[in-house]
């Protein structure tokens, strides 16, 4: 027993000698690094940061992207790389966050409750990322294709207690620190409002022909009403791509001396799943991932440039059966939301619209079923006026996608979802490229990736 223990004891003691050797060796205990090795130098701070978010591209919504998109074996530009993280998407006030939420959350990297803008929980404003960038004399833009008053782009440069407030973010915006603006929302702009933005040196564009001719400047560029096009129904003579749009932002951008912030929002995925119109969110999202490819090639070159890549929350449950058919997906030509507009304005009958754009046969059933639903919809108990309003659009891209074996959460329970409209609360995958994209890996709070910004670009100050 004796013998045992003492070369139990004999093996402790040369383990532990060699740990301490090892140790020693490596600087661990403060002694010499005799072999010669560096301490490895720290990374450089970002010069430049562009921040791509697809609202409501959840896992799901990425998948049927690659799918429907490039395919299965070629992938996404988004996808292309070793950096890959989880976002958690909960806000201040709710298990399932709103946009306005977690645009906060990435702008400022705190919480705050759902509908509010720049804000936190206790209405004090927060410090968004606009003012953020200012203070290190960086350039900032943001380019979407919603309404550039939409809650997302708004995160990033105003304070408002409430997100539908989009006259005032309008009015905000003059006398922010943003460099370029890009997207929808021509309506929140009156001419006084424009007026007064080219009184303070800004380019306000409202045509394709001002857009391709911009060259300096800090600029306003406004190409629809409202939301931009789907890309499904854009007309290209009229509204540039979120590609194009990206280009002329680097363009422009890349000349600050100082670096930029850039925020581009893929923003009308989202909205394709509220209509549960998977074959049009799949265009948006291969936009959208065209962009992705656009900025990586710039990152490239640049050297200096973080780029990521996220979404701030999931939409609608999407989930892809067996059944699914990716050639309908693709075939179809107009988006539900346009074939619904066409309806109700009285210029097309239902069975003509759908049958024409639909991209596939559609039987006298499937136009029974998207009637039923539509009145489904309108008469359910609780449900909310845009539901209401918007019921033939979500009945046809709901039962349309049904058939192309897309399911979302049942129309008639997401017409009660008064805040959300119908997102869900599933974690949401962040890919980054470039320096410090190594922070962005594991599972992260959104508030993480704000906060994770701000350091990535002092990094070493």
């Amino acid at each position: 027993m004796k013998r045992r223990d003492s070369v139990r004891g004999l093996v402790a003691g040369c383990l532990g000698a060699a740990l301490v050797f090892a140790c020693a060796g490596c600087g661990l205990f403060g002694g010499d690094d005799d072999g010669g090795t560096e301490a490895p130098k720290p990374e450089k701070p970002a010069k430049n940061v562009i921040l791509m978010i697809g609202d409501g591209m959840g896992p799901s919504q990425v998948t049927l992207g690659r799918l429907a998109g490039p395919g299965v074996h070629e992938g996404l530009a988004m996808e292309k790389t070793t950096f890959v993280g989880l976002v958690k998407t909960y806000s201040a006030s709710a298990l399932v966050t709103d946009s306005a939420a977690a645009g906060t959350a990435f702008s400022t990297g705190r919480k705050t409750k759902n509908l509010v803008v720049g804000k936190g929980p206790d209405g004090a404003d927060l410090e968004v990322l606009a003012e953020w960038c200012h203070k290190k004399k960086k350039a900032v833009g943001l380019v979407t294709t919603t309404s550039v008053t939409h809650a997302t782009p708004a995160c990033f440069a105003t304070h408002c207690d409430d997100r539908k407030g989009e006259k005032l973010i309008a009015e905000q915006y003059l006398t922010t620190e943003v460099d370029l603006f890009f997207g929808g929302g021509l309506v929140h702009f009156p001419e006084v409002l424009q007026k007064q933005f080219r009184d303070k040196g800004w380019s306000f564009l409202r045509s394709r022909a001002e857009f391709l001719d911009c060259r300096e400047g800090r600029v306003i560029g406004l190409f629809a009403d409202r939301h931009m096009d789907y890309e499904v129904d854009r007309d290209a003579a009229v509204q540039p791509s979120l590609e194009e749009m990206t280009q002329k932002a680097l363009q422009l951008l890349h000349k600050s001396e100082d670096g930029f912030f850039l925020m581009i929002e893929g923003g009308r995925i989202d909205m394709a799943c509220h209509g549960h119109d998977a074959a049009t969110m799949v265009k948006d999202l291969v936009a959208f991932d065209k962009a992705i490819a656009t900025v990586l090639a710039f990152a490239e070159r640049d050297d200096n440039t973080l780029v990521l890549v996220t979404a701030d929350h999931a939409t609608a449950g999407l989930a892809i059966t067996e059944k699914v058919a990716i050639d309908r997906l693709r075939a179809q030509t107009m988006s539900a939301e346009k074939m619904g507009q066409l309806v109700a304005e009285g210029k097309r009958p239902l069975a003509d619209v759908v049958r024409e754009h639909a991209g596939f046969e559609i039987s006298d059933e499937l136009l029974a079923q998207i009637e039923e639903l539509r009145k489904k919809v309108e008469t359910v108990p609780g449900a909310s006026d845009d539901a209401k309003r918007f019921a033939l659009q979500n009945a046809i891209g709901h039962i349309l996608s049904q058939a192309s074996g897309v399911q979302f959460i049942p129309v008639e329970v997401q017409a009660t979802h008064v805040i959300t409209k119908g997102h869900d609360g599933t974690d949401v995958s962040i890919y980054a490229w470039g320096p410090h994209a190594g922070d962005f890996t594991g599972v992260l709070d959104n508030t993480d990736v704000g906060a994770r910004i701000r350091r990535a670009m002092e990094a070493g100050k």
